[in-house]
């Protein structure tokens, strides 16, 4: 019985560890979302978090904002959808170490697209194969998010 015990807790505790870092992860994007809300003024209508990435929007004042935590870097952006036209999801892949015909993403970014030309190209960045050894959830993050954004805010008049 105590083995039993013993040996459920050792199998156990990896797991346990990886969700409690998770969320601890989870927490601080959070927190770091609501405050690049609060110093832009922004009440947060949505926000969705995934690997080191999160992106929240004021659908009142057309804001996306965004937050990525890399080892103790922390990225944040402020950006005025109407000054865009499209947004278009963006990866960046490279061939395969076993060389095989298969392809390994190493970048996901979100890309905006000025409506005048003076203006450059906006870009979130949401994977790194250099900063996440894991693909987590990011490309359906960005497909969901650039259709959205699409849809709610560029598509307009």
């Amino acid at each position: 019985m105590l083995v039993t015990a013993i040996l459920l807790t050792i199998v156990s505790l990896p797991f346990v560890l990886a969700y409690r870092n998770k969320r601890k992860q989870e927490n601080k994007i959070y927190s770091e979302l609501h405050a690049l809300a609060n110093r832009n003024f922004c009440q947060l209508n949505e926000k969705e978090y995934s690997g080191n990435s999160a992106l929240g929007l004021d659908r009142e004042q057309g804001k996306l904002l965004y937050v990525r935590i890399a080892g103790n870097e922390i990225k944040t952006k402020a950006i005025i959808l109407s000054e865009y036209k499209t947004s278009n999801v963006r990866c960046t892949y490279k061939a395969s170490d076993s060389g095989k015909e298969n392809e390994i993403i190493e970048n996901i970014s979100l890309v905006f697209e000025p409506r005048s030309a003076q203006s450059g190209t906006q870009s979130v960045e949401l994977f790194s194969s250099s900063a996440n050894t894991v693909l987590d959830d990011e490309l359906n993050l960005a497909k969901k998010w650039s259709k959205r954004i699409n849809e709610d805010f560029l598509t307009r008049p």
